[in-house]
């Protein structure tokens, strides 16, 4: 589950100075030579997968860049309301091929290039979330306590609970509201995203609650729901503790802000 590690082996008992102490040692002195051969070779894949992983986000994301800008100067020659809808949707699609791209960056444990933001908003900071959302339309924004979020975690922050609210609205019905609201509980705030669709079994849960307090390791993560991996990735990160627990229906998923990222 991208968290594998090679065993411990412990090593056989070379006590004494006969024959089978001598054989002991020797094993034990190639079963460490094995451990260390597998340890290296685990990192050398661990790095490759890595590099792709970046190649092609970067690549990805140029491409991106230079869409979003031609639309933009599009979308500001046009004045017909339903042309100007369907740069909108194209923008929209765009900007989740966007935040695929920087998901395989986290996965690769490389920074994305982004421009520098002043603290902002909490509500803002929901906001460009749902925008990256495809059935953003299915989200309601429920009570925000007011929060300034530091400027240098924002974009992360708003990658995280994307992808969250994106698995809100993918495993609920297509007539159902996913909602999403916030408050301070102490020195932390919490945000809560609420859904209505079927829930998740509780050995799934237990796996993916595990999942989010110890995230995959980097590059051979093979977790079915990668957008997960990211969040547990993101979450780590940044000090945040996110965690899944049946609703009623659906899914109640709480994501716990440091005061380190106010």
């Amino acid at each position: 589950r991208g968290k594998a590690v090679l065993p411990d082996f412990e090593p056989i008992s070379a006590r004494g100075s006969d024959e089978l102490a001598e054989l002991a040692q020797a094993f034990n002195s190639m079963q460490a030579t094995l451990v260390d051969v597998a340890n290296e070779q685990v990192e050398v894949l661990r790095r490759g997968v890595s590099d792709i992983f970046v190649t092609m986000a970067r690549r990805n994301r140029s491409l991106i860049d230079r869409q979003l800008a031609m639309l933009d100067e599009y979308e500001a020659e046009v004045d017909d309301p339903e042309i100007l809808a369907n740069y909108y949707q194209l923008d929209h699609l765009a900007t989740r091929m966007r935040r695929n791209s920087e998901s395989l960056l986290v996965l690769a444990n490389a920074e994305p290039k982004r421009k520098r933001v002043k603290a902002t908003e909490i509500d803002d900071v929901v906001r460009a979330s749902i925008g990256e959302v495809e059935d953003y339309r299915r989200i309601e924004i429920e009570a925000l306590e007011s929060l300034q979020v530091r400027g240098n975690v924002v974009a992360d922050i708003s990658h995280l609970l994307a992808e969250l609210l994106d698995n809100a609205t993918s495993f609920s019905p297509p007539d159902s509201v996913v909602r999403v609201g916030g408050r301070r509980t102490g020195d932390t705030y919490m945000v809560r995203i609420v859904d209505d669709g079927v829930g998740i079994g509780t050995e799934r849960m237990r796996e993916l609650n595990e999942l989010l307090r110890e995230p995959p390791i980097v590059g051979l993560s093979v977790e079915s729901t990668l957008g997960m991996s990211v969040v547990s990735l993101l979450a780590h990160k940044h000090g945040i503790k996110v965690t899944l627990a049946a609703g009623n229906p659906g899914l109640t998923v709480d994501v716990v802000l440091p005061s380190t990222v106010f």
